[in-house]
């Protein structure tokens, strides 16, 4: 549970009411608490590995663009900063997938970008 603040009152209730203990009768609060406990955990991890799916996602497409990018002799963040500033809206995952699988489309961009900043 560590970096994700999960509500105590939530934790409360499900140790009070022994959520989930429909095979194994809870005897002692503590075991209701340990319990309750458990499955916040899990609970928990599922966000905490949504968050980092979409950092790992995020990475993974700045090293393509990167690799394009570089392909055609501009550095990433001259690349991007001259897309910011031609007003050319395309997010990473769509550079990403232009640099994959559409690169005369990639590099007609990097070319723009080239022209517009002197590079």
């Amino acid at each position: 549970m560590t970096g994700v603040s999960c509500l105590p009152a939530l934790l409360l209730q499900q140790a009070i009411s022994g959520l989930g203990s429909k095979r194994t009768v809870k005897s002692t609060p503590s075991a209701a608490h340990q319990g309750s406990q458990e499955r916040l955990g899990h609970e928990c991890t599922g966000t905490r590995d949504r968050k980092q799916k979409k950092r790992d996602m995020r990475s993974l497409w700045i090293q393509q663009i990167n690799a394009g990018a570089k392909e055609h002799g501009v550095p990433y963040s001259k690349f991007m900063n001259g897309l910011a500033s031609d007003n050319i809206s395309l997010n990473r995952k769509v550079l990403a997938e232009l640099a994959a699988n559409e690169p005369l489309s990639f590099q007609a961009l990097v070319q723009q970008v080239k022209f517009m900043r002197g590079l």
